[in-house]
C-alpha cells in the first residue's frame, strides 16, 4: 500500500521475453506467478515458490492458449 519494496523473489531459471512475470498470486501459502505469452507462438509458463526464498519450479508450460495470455491470473484451491 505504501509502494515500499518488500523484497525480491529468486528468479533462477526463469526466462522471459520482456518481463519475468505479469501476474503474481498466493495459492494456499504458495507464491505463484505467470509469464506473458504475447502471441500464439509464445510459451505461457506458471511458476511456484514454496517460500519467498525458494527456487521457483515450473508448474505449467504451454503454447495452447490462443493469441495472448498471462495478463491476469487468479488462483484458488
Amino acid at each position: 500500500m505504501t509502494g515500499t519494496d518488500k523484497g525480491n523473489l529468486p528468479c533462477s531459471g526463469i526466462t522471459a521475453d520482456k518481463f519475468k512475470f505479469f501476474s503474481v498470486g498466493n495459492l494456499g501459502g504458495t507464491i505463484v506467478a505467470c509469464s506473458a505469452a504475447l502471441s500464439n507462438t509464445s510459451t505461457l509458463k506458471v511458476y511456484a515458490w514454496d517460500s519467498d526464498s525458494a527456487t521457483p519450479t515450473v508448474v505449467l508450460e504451454t503454447t495452447n492458449h490462443g493469441a495472448r495470455a498471462g495478463d491476469y491470473m487468479s488462483c484458488s484451491i
